[in-house]
């Protein structure tokens, strides 16, 4: 089993202490034992809640913190919650494992070039990398450096990026043994924009949503939930996977060492 350092014990065990009015901004779903609300879900700060008896719902802030809601409940999710006794590594597996992503595709998989790193923050995570050819929605940390990620690398191929709304276009090399290359700062990364992406003449263009995540919610464990809230699901699950093979932990159903 890998020898973890401080600084990583300290990523893992997260305070589970209820998250106060001023502190809890947004809050996402982890478990909920409720019809009217779903894992993942994302609850606004000042919402109202409304939990009968027998209901309960597991919520994880941005700034890590886990807290148990209980009904009977009607309010604000931050007024009356009590501590979780779960940890939060374990919390997040349910959540992780239902998103049923492939991690050939991750920009970050076993079996391809792409590092492990022993402390995943924003700045060295394969999690954090973009991949062209994944599509869909896929998230970044405000204010860290970007990377886009490619599985084959062995040729050198034309990197062309536009943005929508307004339309910005961009085109590069991207060289032939690079896995990786870093996002141009002459497109701007914004929320919620959508980006078309080639790579190679001859293959078609993939289309990207982008999210943003704070850094209050991008380090260490928590930000496993919070990709998953915001439905970047295959960084979420590489996350996770990151924090796993670091701590020597049992790898998720269905994957192989």
């Amino acid at each position: 089993m890998l020898r973890l350092s401080l600084r990583y014990l300290a990523l893992l065990s997260i305070t589970l202490i209820p998250a106060s009015a001023s502190e809890a901004g947004e809050l996402v779903i982890i478990e909920s034992q409720s019809d009217r609300y779903y894992s993942g879900e994302v609850l606004q700060n000042g919402c109202s809640v409304r939990l009968v008896e027998g209901e309960t719902l597991t919520l994880l802030s941005e700034s890590g913190k886990l807290s148990k809601l209980t009904g009977p409940h009607t309010g604000s999710p931050t007024l009356g919650s009590t501590p979780s006794a779960e940890p939060l590594l374990p919390a997040l597996a349910a959540l992780v494992t239902t998103s049923g992503a492939d991690l050939n595709s991750m920009g970050g998989s076993r079996g391809l070039e792409a590092p492990r790193p022993t402390t995943p923050e924003p700045v060295d995570s394969a999690a954090w990398n973009l991949v062209p050819e994944r599509g869909g929605t896929q998230c970044v940390v405000e204010g860290a450096s970007v990377h886009l990620w490619r599985a084959d690398s062995e040729a050198t191929a034309r990197l062309v990026i536009q943005k929508l709304e307004p339309s910005q276009t961009h085109e590069t090399d991207w060289q032939g043994g690079d896995t990786r290359i870093a996002w141009p700062e002459a497109i701007p990364l914004t929320e919620g924009a959508t980006y078309l992406i080639r790579v190679g003449h001859a293959l078609p263009f993939h289309q990207i949503k982008l999210r943003k995540l704070s850094r209050s919610a991008s380090s260490g464990a928590q930000a496993v939930g919070w990709l998953f809230a915001r439905d970047c699901r295959a960084q979420a699950r590489l996350l996770y996977e990151e924090i796993q093979g670091a701590a020597g932990i049992e790898e998720l159903d269905g994957s192989s060492k």
